[in-house]
């Protein structure tokens, strides 16, 4: 579907000028569908356990969990996203103790449209997990694919990216 133009309208000194401003597609041309901040208005909250959340900063999405045991805070597309022409969904980001991680998810098979979700789970591996689901709204164990990296016991994790390839 063709992104929608907005109108803008300045009035300067008796002159009024008119402009066509464009939306960033998104995912944008070079696949991304988070990169430090931009198409943050396209992440939403997704499934949380206790008194975790998400949290937009200017530079990455912070997952913060309760300090409960199998607390879950997570990040979600706010829309589907079609995957019919992508090979990889990818992530980085880092855990609040400064360890850098990367995920990446194959949807090679995948045809269609699926939610993005990223998760941050505290139990005993304190677990970053990139999912890629049909499903918007569901913890860390409903996915059609994922891939997951352990930060031991971390309540925080930052996503810095999360593009397509």
């Amino acid at each position: 579907m063709p992104l929608a133009p907005e109108i803008s309208v300045i009035q300067e000194n008796g002159n009024i000028r008119v402009s066509w401003i464009y939306p960033e597609p998104f995912p944008d041309a070079e696949g991304y569908i988070y990169n430090e901040g931009t198409h943050e208005d396209e992440w939403v909250e997704g499934y949380i356990a206790y008194d975790s959340q998400m949290v937009k900063q200017d530079n990455h999405i912070l997952l913060d969990c309760d300090e409960v045991f199998d607390a879950e805070a997570t990040a979600v597309t706010d829309d589907l996203i079609s995957l019919d022409d992508w090979v990889f969904v990818k992530a980085e980001g880092v855990f609040s103790w400064g360890a850098s991680w990367a995920l990446s998810v194959d949807i090679s098979g995948f045809t269609g449209d699926y939610y993005v979700r990223v998760h941050h789970v505290l139990d005993e591996y304190g677990e970053t997990v990139l999912i890629v689901s049909t499903d918007k709204d569901s913890s860390f164990m409903t996915y059609d694919a994922r891939d997951m990296v352990s930060g031991s016991e971390d309540t925080q994790s930052r996503v810095y990216k999360v593009w397509l390839e």
